[in-house]
């Protein structure tokens, strides 16, 4: 049996999915889900696998998945000077560790922060 990055899909509850697709990525769709089947022994729509290949697409691009968590962090410490809570003091390394953000947006956040009304 081939060996898949695309594991067995979860019970789901379906979802229409119309998109428009090139012929050649169409059948490259049908061979991957003729390979699906084989492997797991079910018989996928294409419609029913796209979104799980999209999923694993994203959560395996590293660049993506840092660049989302820098800003929902970035995001998440906007929240918390609106709602006016007490900051933490920490050493600027252990900002860059705990936050992954760079040494210098640290420094702009800081300079923003001391700037505001």
């Amino acid at each position: 049996m081939a060996e898949l990055k695309l594991g067995k899909l979860p019970e789901r509850t379906p979802v229409k999915l119309s998109i428009t697709i090139t012929p050649d990525l169409q059948t490259a769709l049908q061979t991957y889900a003729a390979i699906y089947a084989e492997t797991y022994g079910v018989e996928e729509p294409i419609a029913e696998l796209v979104p799980a290949m999209l999923a694993s697409f994203l959560e395996s691009d590293r660049s993506f998945v840092r660049a989302r968590d820098a800003r929902q962090r970035a995001e998440m410490i906007e929240r918390a000077w609106e709602q006016k809570i007490e900051p933490l003091t920490v050493r600027i390394s252990t900002a860059v560790r705990i936050t992954s953000l760079s040494r210098s947006r640290i420094y702009e956040l800081i300079q923003s922060a001391i700037s505001r009304p």
